[in-house]
């Protein structure tokens, strides 16, 4: 793959590019968006349906209410050529396949936000008409990215909620740490620091080791010890179930979401063939 385009350059968009251009420098990107900067190496196109033009691997990256006028741009100028693949939460491949031709493939996606720096994951779910050698190409793609991993679409609303929001969950453990450490007598900078760097080491060495957190954990944890006495008191205050309850909420959320933004198509016209 030489090129790709992306439809959007909010925080998922911008990541991506970053993330690619990092990952594979050769690669030519194409990028659309309503923002008056680019990241760097990125190409802006005037229109959608230029940047349809450039390349035949595109990236929806638009909020869900905007992929009803995205797709109305699109779809007259889409082949059989062109491979789309949508970021967009709530709109299932069922709703984009009433839009697209069926000749043109497309697929979707659920990163987060860390493959800008390459450590994202991504979940992959493709319609019909792919081959095996498209897919994995893909697969690549996003690879590149961080872990990409292909799913049966049915499970998109639990990625959203753990792979998709877990971001925003690691940065309030993390700040919770940090203000943790500064309790004890930590300087500031000196906390914070410690904090994201034993998050990053603790995620390294679950990846590294392949084993279950509980095993890891028990390593840490000496009988009478600070450890134990620390688990203790994150067990009474509910830490395990707060994570739980809020992955089963935003979930709940995403799952709502399809309905809450439901876009009549029938007006958008067919693609090209």
């Amino acid at each position: 793959m030489n090129d790709i385009g992306i439809i959007g350059l909010g925080t998922l968009g911008r990541a991506i590019a970053r993330g690619l251009h990092r990952a594979m420098p050769h690669l030519r990107i194409y990028a659309t968006t309503r923002t008056s900067t680019v990241p760097r190496a990125v190409t802006r196109c005037a229109s959608n349906a230029d940047l349809a033009a450039r390349t035949r691997t595109i990236v929806l990256c638009v909020k869900p209410p905007q992929a009803r006028e995205v797709l109305r741009e699109l779809a007259p100028v889409l082949t059989r050529d062109h491979r789309l693949i949508s970021t967009c939460a709530g709109v299932p491949l069922e709703r984009l396949g009433k839009v697209l031709s069926p000749q043109v493939r497309f697929a979707r996606a659920m990163p987060n936000i860390a493959c800008e720096y390459n450590e994202g994951v991504s979940a992959l779910a493709f319609a019909s008409g792919w081959t095996a050698h498209e897919r994995e190409e893909v697969l690549r793609l996003f690879g590149a990215l961080g872990d990409a991993l292909p799913l049966e679409e049915r499970h998109f609303d639990a990625v959203t909620a753990l792979g998709g929001c877990g971001p925003a969950y690691v940065c309030m453990i993390a700040e919770a740490l940090g203000d943790a450490g500064i309790k004890a007598g930590l300087p500031r900078d000196v906390a914070r620091r410690m904090a994201v760097q034993t998050l990053l080491g603790s995620s390294v060495l679950l990846r590294g080791e392949k084993e279950h957190p509980a095993v890891i954990r028990d390593r840490v944890t000496t009988p009478g010890g600070c450890t134990i006495e620390a688990l203790a008191h994150l067990e009474s205050a509910g830490l395990r179930a707060a994570l739980i309850a809020a992955v089963s909420a935003a979930a709940a959320k995403s799952a709502g979401l399809a309905s809450a933004c439901e876009m009549p198509l029938a007006d958008v016209p067919p693609c090209a063939v």
